[in-house]
C-alpha cells in the first residue's frame, strides 16, 4: 500500500500528520504523543465509536515512518463531501454526532479537544 501524499486538511495537528493512501487514510503519529494515543486506543473508546459508527475503523498499522513513534490506518470515507457543501440538515447531524462522540469520551475520562465540521465526514 503506497502512501500517496500529506492531507491538505492536516495543518496544525500537534498529536501527528495526516496522509492519503490508496485504500486507507494513515496516521504519523509523532514521538511526544505516542504513549497516550495508544493509551486512548487501548481503553476502548475508539472501539465504543466504531461499534456506533461515530469513528472510522482503525488499527495500529505494520507501517514504519521516519519520525514517528506509531502510525494508524483508519478506514477511507468517500465520497469526502465538505461543509460548505452540506445542507442545513447535515450540519444538524453533524453537530449531534459530535455531540454524541463527546457524551463517549466523557464515559472514558476524554473530551474533544478540536470539534469542528472539518473534523466530520
Amino acid at each position: 500500500m503506497g502512501i500517496n501524499k500529506k492531507s491538505n486538511l492536516t495543518l496544525v495537528d500537534d498529536i501527528g500528520v495526516l496522509y492519503l493512501s490508496d485504500h486507507k487514510m494513515i496516521r504519523a503519529i509523532n514521538n511526544i504523543a505516542a504513549s497516550e494515543v495508544k493509551k486512548l486506543l487501548a481503553s476502548g473508546l475508539i472501539n465504543e465509536l466504531i461499534s456506533r459508527r461515530l469513528f472510522p475503523r482503525t488499527e495500529i498499522s505494520s507501517i514504519m515512518m521516519k519520525d514517528y513513534a506509531l502510525v494508524l490506518e483508519h478506514e477511507k470515507i468517500d465520497p469526502v463531501i465538505y461543509p460548505f457543501e452540506w445542507s442545513p440538515e447535515m450540519l444538524r447531524l453533524a453537530t449531534l454526532c459530535i455531540l454524541q462522540v463527546n457524551e463517549v469520551a466523557n464515559k472514558f475520562g476524554y473530551e474533544l479537544k478540536d470539534a469542528h465540521p472539518y473534523n466530520v465526514l
